[in-house]
């Protein structure tokens, strides 16, 4: 029986989660068709994309990058800190459409610490993670901790020090979490300590292998975009884990992006602001 998958619409994906006080960055790519085994995700070119502010001006058309789908704005546009941005994308390949987004990149506490000590942990060795939040006056701030393994580029599975924190959320894995979410309805205006542990990418003795390993521990305050998008990750992680078991269910990964203003588009667009420590051992 031959297939015919020449009917089948490439969708345009769009992810951008910007940082505050840092450019913006555009990556568009194309879906793939799962039926297909020909189907390829590619890069897409020749785009127009804009970011504008909350009175709909334009403040930039970004420019792709060396023709690799990536669309870049210069060093005089970038994300402020409790602006609102919108995001507008076209393309002749969806003519008509107009693709859209908005977010933005909350305020974070220039009190807030990252603090690492190694630890072993039933005779392992582990990096224990403390942070002390000092958390601004403004109710709803959501913050998402990770930690990157930089050197596999990949997120640590973490571990919370005290089981009966309230204020920790855990979605997906509940026994291996790549992310923590805490939101600030309890310590609002105030501040919060929060250890957590990794024992992954953590060598025995460190001496033998010193400056080769590089862990970077993040500290986010996200928008509510990104805060749902990271929660669906972790949900759609677990879901793949559990394929065929009885268990599984379909996660839909979130995504802010409208097509023409209806709900239905892919990717995200979404803003951030971060603390950031580099552990090397």
């Amino acid at each position: 029986m031959n297939l015919d998958f020449s009917n089948t619409d490439k969708k345009l994906i769009i992810n951008g989660r910007f940082a505050a006080n840092k450019t913006f960055k555009i990556a568009l790519t194309t879906s793939r068709n799962i039926l297909d085994p020909e189907s390829k995700i590619e890069r897409v070119s020749d785009a127009y994309v804009a970011i504008k502010n909350d009175e709909g001006k334009i403040l930039e058309v970004l420019q792709e990058y060396n023709n690799l789908g990536l669309y870049v704005s210069t060093d005089s546009l970038k994300a402020y800190q409790g602006n609102t941005y919108h995001l507008e994308v076209t393309h002749p390949n969806w003519s008509g459409t107009v693709f859209t987004a908005s977010s933005s990149a909350p305020e974070i506490s220039n009190m807030s610490i990252i603090d690492t000590n190694h630890v072993f942990i039933d005779n392992a060795p582990a990096l224990k993670v403390g942070v002390l939040i000092d958390d601004l006056h403004n109710l709803n701030d959501k913050y998402v901790f990770e930690v990157e393994l930089k050197e596999k580029g990949v997120l640590a599975q973490l571990m919370i020090e005290n089981p009966d924190e309230k204020d920790v959320k855990i979605f997906g894995d509940k026994m291996s979490p790549t992310r923590l979410f805490l939101g600030d309805a309890n310590f609002n205006g105030s501040q919060k300590n929060l250890d957590f542990f990794t024992k992954q990418g953590i060598p025995n003795d460190t001496s033998q292998v010193a400056g080769k390993g590089i862990t970077e521990i993040r500290m986010m305050n996200v928008s509510q975009e990104l805060y749902n998008y990271y929660k669906s990750l972790e949900e759609y992680q677990l879901a793949q884990k559990t394929i065929g078991s009885g268990n599984s269910s379909a996660v839909r990964v979130f995504s802010n992006i409208k097509r023409s203003g209806v709900d239905n588009g892919l990717g995200i667009f979404a803003g951030y602001n971060v603390k950031s420590l580099t552990y090397t051992y």
